[in-house]
């Protein structure tokens, strides 16, 4: 039967429906935030419950060890980096004395090596200062008077993480019944596929965000860094976050060192140590633990973080990923849908890519065009 409506029509509905839905994802985040969050979790913990179901324990009971596992990481952590926030609030005073002290520092060297006194620079760097540590005093004390909305976020995600958990098979026959016979089996293995995907990314990134946490501490003990597990794992938090998380991470203690150190090579040492961790994390961490599963072209998924940072900030940015990752999949399940899953994907650029292999036959044939030309002997 043909479409009763025109296709300009049939788009300009579509374009007011991605608004409308666009607007309530906006308006509602405070509520999907944690309900997503809740959802990825309970995917990353599924490993675990389903291991100890296999064996015969209860499923409650299985949920609740996995969970306790979880808490006992992520809340230790969480009062870890309050209870150094507060020794941070402490130390303020004598913090914004070192760095005033460096600033003075810094206009000397100026002075001496190119002979030039400034008062607007020195009164603008001054000020900068007090007014950076002032507002940093302001937004903890803020945090802190507003963390009881925050706490009752962070106590109502486990409990979403039981129950997705605990309503999984219950879940997913529920989406059963929502579609045609004709089309059950591709939506079992669309479901099957998303908590493969699903479950290796969130389980693999908590892999490697615990071994950025351990390597930051280390390497910042090592440098002389002040609160160098608490610079730590503030650093490897954003590692949640794909391609500029680790550098994000670094700018907090880079800035730190700048200011509340004595001396500039403690910021040198950091860049260094910078380089090296996101070294081991791209070749070393992430592929081996996290995998390739994802398969998303690193345009969308910079659109994507960008986004996500608009619509929903940081929270956003951790979850767009194995978001789009859960739509690729649908979209390669669904023939009429098939378009936008080569556009997520990185199909297409195999040849233009930096790759040994690329670089190996590219070496090939211009061997052989010099021996056509003879230029090469044989």
């Amino acid at each position: 039967m043909e479409n009763r409506f025109p296709r300009s029509v049939r788009f300009s509905f579509l374009l007011v429906s991605v608004i409308l839905l666009i607007y309530v994802i906006i308006q509602a985040k405070q509520f999907l935030y944690p309900l997503a969050f809740g959802f990825l979790l309970a995917y990353m913990l599924y490993p675990v419950v389903n291991f100890l179901e296999k064996r015969d324990v209860p499923r409650i009971l299985s949920i609740i060890t996995g969970l306790v596992i979880v808490i006992a990481v992520i809340y230790g952590a969480g009062f870890f980096i309050f209870r150094r926030i507060g020794t941070l609030m402490e130390d303020m005073p004598s913090l914004k004395k070192q760095a005033l002290d460096n600033v003075d520092v810094f206009l000397q060297s100026i002075q001496a090596t190119f002979g030039i006194k400034d008062n607007k620079l020195e009164d603008f760097l001054r000020d900068s200062v007090n007014g950076m540590f002032q507002t940093g005093s302001q937004e903890f004390k803020q945090m802190f008077m507003h963390t009881t909305g925050a706490l009752i976020k962070i106590l109502l995600l486990p409990i979403y993480v039981f129950l997705f958990l605990y309503y999984r098979t219950k879940f997913s026959y529920f989406i059963l019944k929502m579609v045609n016979d004709g089309k059950r089996l591709v939506t079992i293995k669309i479901l099957r596929e998303i908590s493969t995907v699903a479950t290796r990314y969130m389980g693999g990134i908590f892999i490697v965000a615990i071994c950025l946490c351990i390597m930051n501490s280390i390497g910042f003990s090592i440098i002389g860094l002040k609160y160098p597990i608490f610079m730590g794992i503030i650093a490897a938090i954003f590692s949640f976050i794909p391609y500029f998380g680790t550098l994000m991470g670094y700018i907090i203690p880079f800035v730190f060192s700048l200011l509340a150190m004595n001396s500039p090579m403690y910021a040198v040492a950091i860049v260094v140590q910078y380089f090296i961790v996101h070294l081991i994390e791209n070749n070393l961490l992430t592929p081996n633990i996290v995998g390739d599963k994802l398969q998303i072209n690193p345009f969308f998924i910079i659109i994507g973080l960008i986004g996500a940072a608009m619509v929903w900030g940081v929270p956003g940015m951790m979850i767009i990923v194995p978001a789009l990752a859960i739509a690729k999949i649908i979209f390669e399940n669904i023939d009429s849908l098939h378009p936008f899953a080569y556009l997520l994907g990185p199909k297409g650029t195999k040849r233009h890519a930096l790759s040994l292999e690329n670089a190996r036959q590219r070496f090939v044939k211009i061997k052989n065009f010099l021996r056509k030309r003879k230029i090469l002997k044989e």
